[in-house]
């Protein structure tokens, strides 16, 4: 058997080799550009919510659409909102909804770790699993977790 694995990985990873240039595409033309004059009049994202008062860093992990909303994870939280009636104060998007999911049982990470920011749930995966439910998944202070949610 360990023979057996050893002639597959030897054949995996021969194929690998002979395939040049695979993995990731040549320097890739980005989409849309602005001139730096545009930048500081475009809306941006700092996570303040219908009232706009919040202005902290979200360490943004991801951003999707889910049906027609936009979803952005980030460190401890999820953001959804309607592309179509975002409002923006201050030149700020915000949000409709808001999901909080602080790391659990975090004593045990600031035990092995002087730094705080170890000490979060970064949210990597949001992603449909059927029409009505999501599964989200956080880093959960070096303990990855994945949760399923009901969606409307």
């Amino acid at each position: 058997m360990a023979l057996l694995v050893t002639i597959l990985t030897c054949l995996l990873l021969g194929l690998c080799l002979t395939l040049p240039g695979v993995a990731f595409p040549k320097d890739a033309e980005p989409n849309m550009s602005f001139d730096s004059k545009v930048v500081p009049h475009l809306p941006v994202f700092v996570g303040s919510g219908p009232g706009g008062t919040t202005g902290e860093l979200t360490d943004v992990q991801q951003v999707t659409t889910i049906g027609k909303k936009v979803v952005i994870s980030a460190r401890n939280s999820i953001y959804v909102f309607d592309p179509q009636s975002f409002t923006t104060k201050n030149r700020r998007i915000s949000f409709e909804q808001i999901l909080r999911w602080y790391p659990q049982n975090d004593t045990n990470c600031y035990q092995r770790t002087t730094l705080l920011r170890n000490c979060q749930n970064y949210i990597r995966v949001v992603t449909p699993i059927t029409p009505n439910a999501v599964l989200v998944c956080g880093t959960n202070s070096a303990r990855p977790t994945c949760r399923e949610y009901e969606i409307d």
